[in-house]
């Protein structure tokens, strides 16, 4: 542990002293580049009628990650409903036969969206920097990153992160621009975090199956809990709709988050002693909005304990360790802190087990 602890703070060190060299270097570091290709199609259609050629919004890059992104929770959603869907949505008096991709809700306030889709083109350049502002503290003065923005109508997902590219449905805001911002800042930093640790990739294929699904989940937790506590929608001073709904789904994760760690404590129990127990059957219960995502508050809530023992720049030095590092360290500062009904403490077992993963990677 004593080894961990200088390795955390070795790290922290270095990061300070290039992080400061790299606030004078005067240039984005971020890249932005926006596609607006299915977001632009699908506004035609609702606000002009214009025919659908589906042969061409099925060929946009955007309609195909929308699709392949409902597709992980609704394997009915297929390019054929989308295009039945948004046709119907078109119609003077539309009769829904079904719904998978929203056009339904959608089309109520396709106004709002339009106005939200409009401020992202004309104030690209503010958003560039909102988010080179937050975000290249993480980065080293050499590193540079391509941010691709895919802005999409009618899926199920207000955002989501794929490689160097990140994609926003602009049918849940409306014209909650500030709501926008932080899911944008969400999903960069996800880009950022693959971009980073990217050298410490973990060699597992000799590594029992277990361990391996124990360090994946780890990772997710990690990456999702500091996301959203760096993007903490708690923040808005003067929410809109989509931050008052945002801001709840928080409030109602935090007033039962002994509930969440149980939920997590119990997902590592059975990755590691139940044969039948996969990550791909474990992860929508946990990271998907089905159960409004628990384990990311599980990572927000161990990300809050580990900055009051380590400082505001935390982040920056969990970034390029491993997630082991980040279980083992909240673990340790919650049995110190001995308050379990707000900082719970994972069992011995669990903490053996996560440990010997530490082990090999060292």
């Amino acid at each position: 542990m004593k080894q961990s602890k200088l390795l955390v703070q070795t790290t922290k060190l270095i990061l300070i002293i290039i992080l400061l060299l790299s606030y004078n270097s005067g240039f984005s570091q971020l890249k932005l580049n926006i596609d607006k290709g299915n977001a632009e199609a699908v506004f035609q259609v609702l606000f002009n009628q214009k025919t659908i050629e589906s042969s061409n919004i099925l060929t946009l890059e955007g309609t195909k990650r929308l699709i392949d992104q409902v597709k992980r929770f609704d394997v009915e959603a297929t390019e054929q409903k989308y295009i039945d869907e948004l046709k119907t949505a078109a119609s003077e008096s539309p009769v829904y036969n079904s719904n998978h991709f929203r056009f339904k809700s959608i089309k109520k306030h396709i106004e709002k969206s339009q106005l939200m889709y409009d401020y992202i083109l004309t104030k690209e350049n503010e958003l560039s920097d909102y988010l080179n502002q937050q975000l290249s503290k993480f980065l080293l003065p050499d590193e540079e990153i391509d941010l691709n923005i895919y802005l999409l109508v009618g899926g199920t997902s207000d955002g989501f992160a794929q490689e160097n590219t990140f994609s926003i449905d602009l049918g849940f805001f409306r014209d909650d621009i500030e709501a926008v911002k932080l899911v944008m800042l969400h999903e960069a930093f996800h880009i950022v975090q693959q971009n980073v640790n990217s050298h410490n990739n973990v060699p597992m294929e000799k590594w029992e199956k277990s361990d391996q699904s124990l360090y994946e989940i780890l990772t997710h937790l990690f990456l999702e809990g500091s996301a959203s506590y760096l993007a903490n929608p708690l923040i808005i001073e003067d929410p809109k709709y989509y931050s008052k709904w945002f801001q709840g789904k928080y409030r109602r994760n935090f007033d039962r988050m002994v509930d969440n760690f149980e939920l997590f404590s119990s997902m590592l129990y059975r990755l590691k002693h139940d044969e039948n127990a996969t990550l791909e059957s474990l992860y929508n219960l946990g990271f998907s909005g089905m159960w409004e995502s628990p384990n990311y508050f599980v990572g927000f809530r161990m990300c809050e304990l580990i900055k009051k023992h380590e400082g505001d720049d935390f982040i920056s030095n969990y970034i390029r360790l491993n997630p082991t590092q980040f279980f083992l360290n909240y673990n340790r500062y919650a049995k110190l802190e001995n308050k379990p009904d707000y900082y719970p403490i994972f069992s011995d077992s669990i903490e053996k087990s996560i440990s010997k993963i530490s082990d090999k990677i060292k």
